[in-house]
């Protein structure tokens, strides 16, 4: 599962992982869950990175073997060696959220970047790609689902569309999958999207 962590509600006193460790564990017991993503957003300073890393390392020393990997940002991703080696992979968010994230040379420069800067190995790298519409004044949003449903997409290689007055950027086919291609090129763990929740809203809610 997917858990969301913004610094405002981070428990900065934490600075071992063991109240994250803590409060997870046994919810991945209960459900029989088979590992979790932690999206921490975003650690700003060298103590919020250092109470991440630990955070992480608790969690997957206390979590057997469970699959843990966190999603850091191109901006924010300095955990630890430590860290590091012991998640299963790491995402990257190389969708902002911010369109600024989202021509091809800039999602290629992120990638190198947390290579080169922040340690991680090309192949514990998921290289995430925005399967949403954002416009160039980060004012608004919309799914990939309204585009299409409005028969406003008419190339593989369109990469912008205008929506109800606004105008949005976003990959289309042809960018998906130069991206894809780098991420293999690159020997990758794989990709990822963000998100499958604004083209599909669930009916059922479901509380843990």
């Amino acid at each position: 599962f997917h858990h969301d962590i913004y610094r405002s509600g981070y428990d900065h006193s934490d600075s071992d992982g063991m109240v994250l460790r803590t409060q997870l564990t046994p919810l991945m017991d209960k459900y029989d869950i088979d590992g979790a993503d932690i999206d921490f957003e975003w650690p700003a300073s060298d103590t919020d990175f250092t109470n991440v890393s630990n955070a992480l390392i608790a969690l997957k020393d206390g979590t057997g073997s469970r699959i843990i990997s966190p999603t850091l940002h191109p901006l924010y991703y300095k955990i630890s060696a430590e860290a590091i080696s012991k998640m299963d992979w790491i995402s990257i968010q190389c969708y902002g959220p911010s369109p600024d994230r989202y021509p091809v040379e800039q999602y290629k420069i992120d990638l190198q970047t947390v290579i080169s800067n922040g340690g991680i190995p090309n192949e514990k790298i998921v290289a995430g790609l925005p399967f949403i519409g954002a416009t160039s004044d980060k004012s608004a949003t919309q799914a990939y689902s309204s585009f299409v449903n409005g028969n406003l997409i008419t190339s593989p290689d369109q990469n912008t569309v205008t929506y109800k007055g606004k105008e949005y950027l976003f990959d289309g086919q042809t960018n998906i999958k130069i991206k894809t291609r780098y991420a293999r090129q690159q020997n990758m763990r794989g990709v990822m999207s963000w998100d499958l929740a604004t083209d599909y809203l669930l009916q059922t809610r479901y509380h843990c």
